[in-house]
């Protein structure tokens, strides 16, 4: 399933699904999303794939990992520690199961998320606790676990 609909996925629509929950957000976790939609916009995706790329051959496969790697050019990286959080589970998930694995654009969204909950000064308004919904099939585990590494590491 992951394989065959990862091609697929657009981060402008993932952006789009969390701007429709604005009415029902704090007001601080909408800034915190708008945030996470100016600095990773799409065309920054963590990988570019194309209908053509194999991602069961071994090739292909390291190529699509040293593109997680890659910082951008000509701006700053909005993901900093994740983007190393992220090629690494890709390398143990490879390792383990012979399976490439990417997170999903919500999952990389809601990661900048709770960084900036983390990073920011609070004042007597702001949410002191942050929770994520997150639905079936959206990665619950890769997040936390994410998560705990940026919070240890950062």
């Amino acid at each position: 399933f992951f394989l065959k609909y990862i091609k697929s996925e657009d981060l402008r629509l993932t952006h789009t699904e969390f701007r429709k929950q604005a009415g029902k957000l704090d007001r601080s976790v909408v800034a915190y999303l708008g945030r996470a939609e100016r600095e990773y916009p799409p065309g920054s995706e963590l990988v570019r794939l194309s209908e053509s790329q194999s991602l069961m051959e071994g090739g292909e496969v390291a190529a699509v990992l040293e593109q997680i790697r890659r910082l951008p050019v000509g701006k700053q990286d909005c993901l900093g520690i994740f983007r190393d959080i992220f090629y690494h589970w890709a390398c143990v998930m490879r390792s383990k199961f012979d399976l490439l694995v990417l997170p999903h654009h919500t999952q990389v969204v809601c990661l900048l998320a709770f960084r900036y909950f983390l990073e920011a000064r609070l004042t007597g308004t702001d949410p002191h606790a942050l929770i994520a919904q997150v639905g079936t099939g959206e990665g619950k585990s890769m997040i936390i676990a994410a998560l705990v590494i940026y919070v240890v590491v950062a």
